[in-house]
């Protein structure tokens, strides 16, 4: 069974093709350990319109955790979905967080010391305090430490 679904008659118009593939070949390199295909392989280009189009290798590549079922950008407090820091991938990971983490998780944090740094800057410096909690947090999410990031931000409230 195929479909042809027709976007319109004008310039940029197009066409979606809807059809079952029953058969393709690929090349054993293009895949990874656990069998998903790894795009630093391939040689991708993408159509950007008109004549033009764009390779997207080495630097262009990057990667969006897909989102999981968590908490919701929309239970993220206000002031940090809010945020001047946080992009929306950053929200997206910290929604994507099964759960907040409690009080306890957050103090016990806190009384590690690994905050001290930043509390001593805001308090010493010209820096203010949730900009720089903010700026910790991107960091960690970049590492892929939702927990942590959240252990960071959610320091700002005690």
């Amino acid at each position: 069974m195929k479909q042809i679904i027709a976007s319109g008659d004008g310039p940029g118009a197009g066409h979606l093709v809807i059809c079952e593939v029953v058969m393709a070949h690929f090349h054993d390199t293009i895949f990874t350990e656990t069998g998903a295909i790894d795009p630093h392989q391939l040689d991708l280009i993408g159509r950007m319109g008109a004549d033009w189009y764009c390779r997207a290798h080495g630097d262009a590549l990057f990667e969006v955790a897909r989102p999981q079922l968590g908490i919701g950008v929309d239970r993220i407090p206000a002031d940090i979905r809010n945020s001047a820091v946080l992009s929306g991938n950053d929200l997206g990971k910290l929604g994507s967080f099964s759960a907040l983490p409690t009080t306890d998780d957050v103090k016990a944090f806190l009384e590690s010391g690994i905050l001290n740094e930043l509390f001593d800057e805001a308090k010493n410096g010209c820096q203010y305090l949730p900009d720089l909690l903010h700026l910790r947090a991107k960091q960690l999410l970049a590492e892929r430490k939702v927990k942590e990031a959240w252990l960071t931000l959610l320091a700002n409230y005690f």
